[in-house]
C-alpha cells in the first residue's frame, strides 16, 4: 500500500527547482501483465506551484493536446528530483501565458505562420519539435510539407517559393548599416566586390573618418561550421576562404571585423555586435535593434515589388535603396510578377548621353577633383580608390538618372 512521503505545503528547493506542494491524491492504475492478466497498482501523485515561473499545475498543452491539470508521480519528485515541467531547460509542457510562442514578444512574429493564429501558436513553445503545415504570411500559401516549430524559429522562415533567399543575418546587417547607422558612416556598400577581391565578395563595406572597414556577418553555414547540402565545398574549404578574404582585405588597407551571427536571433546577434570591435568605431547608443529584427524577418521580394508597384521608382532607384545589383532587382520583380505582387510595366530610363567632357568627382561637400573623362576615371579607379568605377554609372549620375555612385557625386565640366 503506497503512502504519502510529502505533505501539502512542503517546499522542495535546490539549484534546479523551487516547488510548493499544493495537492495530493492516490490513484488506482490499471495495467496488463505480459501474460495478459490485468492488475491494479496504486500510485501517489502531487500538484504544486513553481516559485520560479508561477505555474500552478493548471491547464497545459502537450504535443498539441490540451489537459486540464497536471499531476506528477511521487517517485519523480522524491527520487528523481524532477523540476517544473514548464520552466525546465527543455520544457515538457506548454503553458500559454508562461512559455508559449504568444507569451514572448520576441517570438510573436511566429504567430503569422500558424493557420490557426494565436489559438494554434499558444499550444507550442518556440523550441517544440512538433511539426505543422505553416502558412506563408506574405503570399498566404500553405506549405505542402510539414516543418517543425523549432526549425521555423531557427530559420525565421518557412522557405516559401515567394522568399528572397537572403539570410536573416544579411538583412539584419543591411538595416543596421544602411538605416540605423547611416549618419555615422560613409560609402556603405552591400555585397562589396572590388576587382582585387574577385571572385569573393564581402558582406558589408563602409568608411568612417577616412578609414575603410569591412564587416563580415558569419552565419551558420560555412566559416568552419555546417556546409549547405548542395555545396561541393568542405568545412576546410570554408575556413580557407575566410583566411584568403582576411588576407586580401589587409593587403588592401581595409580593417576587417567578423561578427558571429550563427544563430538567427536578434538578442544573440546584437550582443555579439556590442561585444565586437565595432563599438570602438561606432556609437550604438541610438540603434534600434528591434528595427533590425523586423527588417530581417521581412520579405525583400515583397518590399521591392510594392515599392516598384506603388511609386515611380526605377530599377536603379531600387538598387540604390536596397544596395542590391540591378540584375537582382530585375529578378525579384520578375518573381513578384509571377506571384501577383506587381503589375506595373518597367519604365526604361533614357540611355545616357556619352559626353566627352571632363568629369568632376566630389569626395565631400568641400573637396573634389577633375578628370579628363569618365573613361579615364574608369581606367584608374581601381588603383586610385580601391574600387572599380564604371563609366556608364558615372554618366548616369552626371545625367541625373542616379543621385550617387558608390557614395560619390559626379558632374560634367563644361
Amino acid at each position: 500500500m503506497p503512502t504519502y512521503k510529502l505533505n501539502v505545503g512542503d517546499r522542495l528547493k535546490n539549484d534546479k527547482r523551487d516547488l510548493i506542494i499544493t495537492n495530493r491524491k492516490i490513484v488506482d492504475k490499471n495495467y496488463i501483465k505480459k501474460n495478459g492478466k490485468p492488475f491494479v497498482q496504486r500510485q501517489v501523485f502531487y500538484q504544486f506551484t513553481c516559485n520560479k515561473c508561477g505555474y500552478d499545475s493548471g491547464g497545459y498543452y502537450k504535443n498539441g493536446i490540451y489537459y486540464d491539470e497536471y499531476w506528477i508521480e511521487q517517485g519523480n519528485l522524491t527520487n528523481r528530483e524532477d523540476n517544473c515541467p514548464c520552466c525546465r531547460n527543455v520544457p515538457q509542457i506548454t503553458v500559454p501565458h508562461i512559455n508559449s510562442i504568444i507569451s514572448n514578444k520576441e517570438t510573436e512574429w511566429m504567430i503569422s505562420y500558424f493557420q490557426g493564429g494565436c489559438d494554434e501558436a499558444k499550444m507550442y513553445t518556440p523550441h517544440s519539435n512538433q511539426k505543422i503545415y505553416p502558412i506563408c504570411p506574405d503570399c498566404k500559401r500553405i506549405k505542402d510539407r510539414k516543418i517543425s516549430v523549432n526549425q521555423l524559429n531557427r530559420d525565421k522562415s518557412c522557405h516559401c517559393i515567394c522568399g528572397d533567399g537572403v539570410s536573416y543575418p544579411n538583412k539584419y546587417g543591411f538595416e543596421l548599416f544602411n538605416n540605423q547607422l547611416f549618419d555615422q558612416i560613409q560609402n556603405f556598400n552591400r555585397e562589396y566586390q572590388p576587382e582585387w577581391a574577385k571572385p569573393y565578395y564581402y558582406d558589408f563595406y563602409f568608411e568612417k573618418e577616412n578609414k575603410r572597414y569591412i564587416c563580415e556577418f558569419d552565419g551558420g553555414l560555412g566559416h568552419g561550421k555546417e556546409i549547405h547540402r548542395s555545396s561541393n565545398k568542405t568545412i576546410e574549404d570554408s575556413i580557407l576562404i575566410d583566411k584568403v578574404k582576411d588576407k586580401l582585405a589587409k593587403e588592401n588597407g581595409i580593417h576587417l571585423i567578423r561578427i558571429d551571427t550563427s544563430i538567427s536571433d536578434s538578442i544573440y546577434i546584437s550582443n555579439n555586435i556590442l561585444k565586437s570591435e565595432l563599438c570602438n568605431i561606432i556609437d550604438f547608443s541610438n540603434v534600434d535593434f528591434q528595427k533590425c529584427d523586423e527588417f530581417a524577418c521581412s520579405n525583400l521580394v515583397k518590399n521591392i515589388c510594392f515599392d516598384f508597384e506603388n511609386s515611380t521608382m526605377t530599377n536603379s532607384d531600387l538598387s540604390e535603396k536596397y544596395k542590391l545589383s540591378i540584375p537582382t532587382i530585375i529578378e525579384y520583380i520578375k518573381h513578384g510578377r509571377s506571384i501577383g505582387w506587381c503589375k506595373r510595366k518597367h519604365i526604361m530610363p533614357k540611355p545616357p548621353i556619352m559626353n566627352p567632357h571632363k568629369i568632376r568627382m566630389f569626395y565631400n561637400d568641400e573637396n573634389s577633383e577633375i578628370f579628363e573623362s569618365a573613361k579615364y576615371l574608369e581606367e584608374i579607379s581601381t588603383e586610385k580608390f580601391g574600387i572599380k568605377l564604371r563609366k556608364g554609372s558615372i554618366h548616369k549620375v552626371c545625367n541625373g538618372t542616379n543621385k550617387t555612385y558608390y557614395g560619390y557625386k559626379f558632374e560634367y565640366v563644361s
